[in-house]
C-alpha cells in the first residue's frame, strides 16, 4: 500500500503539471494518515514452531525428576498443570519458526552439518535452579574435560541458522538447562477464579543442591523437533536426528 501511495505522489502521469494545491494537499494528507496507521499496527510476532535439542534419557535423571515434581505438587498443588512430562526432558539448543514444509526441509541439513562437527558430550545434573518465579529447571553441566562443548554446539547451530535467510530467528541467550516446571503451562480448573501461580522458593528451596544424576550421562544425538504433538513414547515429534561423532 505504501509503495502505491509513494508512486501516486511522485508519478508525473497521475497529476497534471502544475498540480492543483488542493489535490496535493489531499494526497499528502492521505499519505500521512496511512503512514501513521501502519506504524502503529505491530507486526505479528513470530513464535517458534521447531527447535534443536539434546534429549535426556538417563533413567536416574528421569526418576529424580519424577521425585522432584512429586515434592513440588505436595508443596503447591496449584502447580500440577505446570509440570513438564519427564519423558520430554531435554536441553534446547536453538529455536526456529518453520511455517511451511519447504522451511522444514531447509532446516533438516543443519542437524547433520552440526553433528558432524561435534563430539558426544558428557554431562551431569547437580541440582535445580530457576528463571525468576516462572521456570524451575534441572541444571545441566558438562564434566570438566568436556567444558564448553554445549556452548560451542549452540553457537554452531546459531551460525548455520544465520546462513539461511529464510530461517532467521532470534536466539535467546544460551544457558544449558532442562525445564521441569513452568507457569506458562498453567491451566485453571473450569469456572475457577484462581490466578496463575508462581514458583515460590518454599517449593524448591530444599531441592536446589541435591544432584539428579549419579555420575554422568552422555548426549550422543542431536534432534530437530516439532513443538506441537507427542509421539508414542511421550517425546516431541522428531523431524531429523543425527549422531554426534
Amino acid at each position: 500500500m505504501m509503495d502505491f501511495i509513494n508512486f501516486f505522489l511522485t508519478s508525473s502521469m497521475v497529476l497534471p503539471s502544475p498540480a492543483a494545491p488542493d489535490e496535493l494537499f489531499c494526497l499528502s494528507t492521505l499519505y500521512a494518515i496511512i503512514k501513521m496507521s501502519s506504524a502503529s499496527v505491530p507486526m505479528p510476532m513470530k513464535r517458534p514452531t521447531h527447535f534443536f535439542a539434546l534429549r535426556i534419557e538417563d533413567p536416574t535423571v528421569i526418576e529424580a525428576v519424577h521425585d522432584r515434581q512429586s515434592r513440588i505438587i505436595a508443596a503447591n498443588p496449584d502447580l500440577a498443570t505446570c509440570l513438564i512430562d519427564p519423558r520430554k526432558l531435554h536441553v534446547t539448543m536453538g529455536l526456529l519458526h518453520l511455517p511451511s514444509a519447504d522451511d522444514v526441509e531447509l532446516a533438516k541439513p543443519i542437524v547433520h552439518n552440526v553433528a558432524a562437527q561435534t563430539e558426544s558430550i558428557q554431562c551431569h545434573c547437580p541440582g535445580l535452579a530457576t528463571f525468576g518465579s516462572n521456570v524451575l529447571f534441572a541444571r545441566v553441566m558438562e564434566v570438566k574435560d568436556h567444558a564448553n562443548k554445549l556452548e560451542m554446539l549452540a553457537a554452531l547451530i546459531a551460525r548455520e541458522i544465520e546462513q539461511i535467510p529464510q530461517l532467521h530467528f532470534p536466539q535467546p541467550r544460551f544457558e544449558p538447562h532442562a525445564t521441569i516446571c513452568k507457569t506458562s503451562k498453567w491451566r485453571p480448573a473450569r469456572n475457577s477464579r484462581k490466578r496463575r501461580p508462581s514458583i515460590q522458593p518454599f517449593v524448591y528451596r530444599d531441592l536446589l543442591d541435591i544432584p539428579l544424576s549419579n555420575g554422568s550421562f552422555l548426549f550422543s544425538n542431536l534432534d530437530l523437533l516439532q513443538m506441537s504433538g507427542t509421539t508414542d513414547d511421550g517425546y516431541y515429534p522428531i523431524i531429523a536426528r543425527a549422531h554426534l561423532f
